[in-house]
């Protein structure tokens, strides 16, 4: 698989500002480059990436999303770690907003992608449909960055 992120790299001045942030936020679809878009931002100014899947209760069982979260441990994690902290989900605010925790920016990630060759999880695609509407992602972000699957 290949694939290419547009833009390539963030300019200077969005790194100047990231270093100044504690916690910036990191929201798109499944298959959008959330997680390789915060460890690169990691490489270039340093910080903490946290995802969010790795904090979920296992077996699901039935539940959401959202009821899989281990909030207590997540809030945890993020109040000891390193700032610049990059916290990674489809439905980041919602996280955030649970733990009573705003993030100080939110980068938004999306995909390029023949929808026909990919099948995404249709469950999560429902979520971040409704999490769209509510919170406009995508216009309330300082960047945007596009996933453009290659092949």
């Amino acid at each position: 698989m290949t694939f290419k992120r547009i833009p390539n790299h963030p300019d200077q001045e969005l790194l100047d500002l990231l270093r100044k942030c504690r916690l910036i936020g990191i929201h798109g679809a499944m298959g959008s480059g959330k997680s390789s878009l915060a460890k690169d931002l990691i490489s270039l100014i340093g910080g903490t990436h946290i995802e969010v899947d790795n904090h979920l209760s296992t077996p699901r069982m039935g539940r959401t999303y959202l009821q899989q979260v281990k909030f207590v441990d997540l809030k945890s994690r993020i109040q000891e770690s390193i700032p610049p902290i990059f916290l990674d989900c489809f439905i980041v605010l919602d996280v955030l907003e649970r733990i009573n925790i705003q993030a100080d920016l939110t980068l938004f990630c999306e995909r390029s992608v023949n929808e026909s060759r990919w099948r995404f999880n249709p469950e999560s695609e429902t979520i971040f449909e409704s999490y769209q509407t509510r919170h406009h992602p995508r216009t309330s972000a300082k960047a945007i960055f596009t996933l453009v699957y290659l092949n």
